[in-house]
């Protein structure tokens, strides 16, 4: 795996939760969203993960990357918050931008080098690392080595050193993984430290055995994580409440990112089947269904996305006569879920014992995806993009 492919494998997770509020979020489905905090409309953050992964793939600057990310909110009409102008709250300024790109490059990056660092063959070699400043700040924090002593972490002549595959490394970092970075904008890093010179400090014994490689995180499997035990009741309507139609949870309290999930459907993996948002479609959308028992129907029921029909789909995006139907990508395919959650339009047309739901979503390219949807089964009927813009929202 590439960093690349790391940050495009990530799912799409829209939500206007900040920073704190992200925290509460298992550290499994975090590990595997692209997100940034406020940001709540999935468009963007789809330019964000693509505009970041060019330059974890060095296709662009960072300078380049930030002109890709500023264009595509103003197509959005995107404004700061007042008085927020040139600050981290502001989703154009180049703080925020910075962040967003060099945190997720980095983090790209120190996964990549933490699974090939954990090989058998790497552990033998280089059993332990060093924690250490890797970029000079302005303003260095002189806090580490109090989080490197509360993590667990132990000094050898004054240096924090420990094995690869100590839990130091979860414990140290603000986003509970064992890998670079360890906290925003920390300057913090890691060096290899080789069997002789671990034996030197005394941080292993010549009689040790190389440490095992740990489990492979299997980052993307199923893009699930299993919700804390004792805590279902509580974290079930949380994630619903802040995710809605983007995440799923099955009967054995598995969460699921649905963009994820859509994703390895369109490339033929994964369930045969999702199911997005059951209980969760935009009221003021719903109020635009003249039919109650179609309302009622799509106000309780989730939209069923099957492997067989994505694959069919795939040929036949089944647009009416005279559209024009313009090609569909699989970042197309992954906005479904915040097409079904909130969409621009929503109008219902009388066909069959339910009728049929129509929805409308702008894309940043000045396009429009429509997915048609059959409220007998809630299954779709049609998904395309056309060149014609979708009315602005009511």
């Amino acid at each position: 795996m590439t960093p690349a492919e790391r940050i495009l494998g990530k799912a799409l997770a829209a939500s206007p939760m900040k920073s704190a509020d992200w925290s509460s979020v298992q550290a499994g489905l975090r590990d595997r969203a692209f997100f940034s905090a406020t940001v709540d409309d999935a468009r963007r953050l789809a330019v964000m993960r693509e505009a970041v992964a060019k330059v974890a793939a060095g296709e662009l600057s960072e300078s380049q990357a930030r002109l890709a990310i500023r264009e595509a909110l103003a197509r959005t009409g995107y404004a700061p918050p007042e008085g927020k102008e040139g600050g981290i709250q502001d989703l154009s300024s180049q703080r925020r931008l910075d962040l967003i790109i060099r945190t997720n490059v980095a983090e790209a990056r120190g996964y990549v080098r933490y699974l090939e660092g954990t090989s058998a063959g790497a552990l033998a070699a280089f059993p332990c690392q060093e924690f250490l400043r890797v970029e000079r700040r302005k303003a260095e924090r002189t806090t580490w080595r109090t989080r490197w002593e509360r993590a667990g972490g132990k000094f050898f002549a004054d240096r924090m050193i420990a094995l690869k595959t100590d839990p130091v490394w979860t414990n140290l970092s603000a986003f509970h993984h064992p890998w670079p970075p360890f906290d925003f904008n920390s300057g913090m890093g890691l060096r290899d430290v080789g069997r002789r010179e671990a034996i030197r400090y005394g941080v292993i014994s010549a009689d040790d055995p190389p440490p095992k490689p740990p489990k492979n995180p299997n980052f993307n499997e199923n893009l699930a994580e299993r919700l804390p035990e004792g805590k279902e009741r509580e974290m079930d309507p949380f994630l619903r409440a802040a995710f809605g139609s983007q995440i799923s949870i099955d009967g054995n309290n598995m969460a699921r990112w649905n963009a994820g999930l859509l994703r390895q459907m369109h490339e033929g993996a994964g369930p045969a089947a999702a199911v997005l948002g059951k209980g969760r479609f935009n009221p003021a959308m719903l109020a635009k269904i003249s039919d109650p028992a179609a309302r009622e129907r799509a106000a309780k029921n989730g939209l069923t996305i099957t492997r067989d029909w994505m694959e069919t789909h795939g040929t036949k995006h089944e647009a009416p006569k005279g559209t024009v139907n313009l090609p569909l990508s699989v970042g197309d395919y992954e906005l479904i879920p915040s097409l079904w959650r909130s969409p621009d339009t929503a109008t219902w047309q009388e066909k069959g014992a339910y009728g049929r739901l129509e929805l409308t979503l702008e894309t940043l390219d000045g396009n429009a995806l429509v997915l048609g949807v059959n409220l007998a089964n809630i299954t779709p009927t049609t998904f395309y993009k056309t060149t014609a813009r979708a009315p602005s929202p009511a």
